[in-house]
This record gives structure tokens, C-alpha cells and sequence, in this order.
């Protein structure tokens, strides 16, 4: 007995396998351009370095200082601020964020404040 596959068939799977390179080729693409818009830093200019790096050390320190303050609402003094379960629901941060990646560079005060 011979196997055949229906022309229906033939041309569903060959549509996913060109549907599957297009989306393939598309996703280069943008990784591509994200790649060129983004700046590295200067690491010849101190002030460059300094100001993310700083702003990155205060959200750590911001971070640090929380997890052991007393919140009156729950638990034991000491307890952490921070809540053990999630207060967001699943995918809800996934829909805040852009399809795309910016086509301009962000400043590191815009992503810091995001």
C-alpha cells in the first residue's frame, strides 16, 4: 500500500514552513535593528559610567532598605515590605510592554524611572 499525501495537505505544511522562515527572517530583523540603535557607553568619558552606575547602586540601595522595614499592615517587625505573592496577574506586565523595541535609544534616567 502506498502512502500518499493530499495536494490540501501538501500545501498547508509547505505554508507553514514558509510562514515559519518569513516570521524567522522578520524576527532577525528586528533583533537586527534593536542591536544598531542601542549605543554602547563611553568608556573613555568617567561622567558616562557614573550617572547609570549610580542611579543602579541607589534602586539597589532604594531595594535593600525596604526589605526589612516594618510594614504594619503584615507580618512581624522585621518581616519583609515587600509581598510574597504577586500582586499582578498573569500577562499583565507582558501587555504593558512595547511590540517592538524603541527605534531611538533611551536615556538610562528613562529606563531607571520605568
Amino acid at each position: 500500500m502506498r502512502d500518499s499525501v493530499s495536494p490540501t495537505a501538501a500545501a498547508f505544511c509547505s505554508g507553514l514552513v514558509g510562514g515559519a522562515a518569513l516570521l524567522a527572517a522578520f524576527q532577525h530583523l528586528a533583533r537586527r535593528r534593536a542591536l544598531e540603535s542601542t549605543r554602547p557607553l563611553d568608556v573613555q568619558d568617567p561622567e558616562a559610567i557614573r550617572h547609570p552606575a549610580a542611579a543602579l547602586t541607589e534602586l539597589l540601595v532604594r531595594y535593600h532598605e525596604n526589605l526589612q522595614r516594618r510594614d504594619p499592615h503584615r507580618g512581624e517587625p522585621g518581616s519583609s515590605s515587600y509581598p510574597i505573592r504577586s500582586k499582578v496577574k498573569p500577562g499583565e506586565l507582558r501587555a504593558q510592554l512595547p511590540t517592538a523595541c524603541p527605534e531611538d535609544p533611551q536615556s538610562y534616567a528613562d529606563i531607571f524611572r520605568d
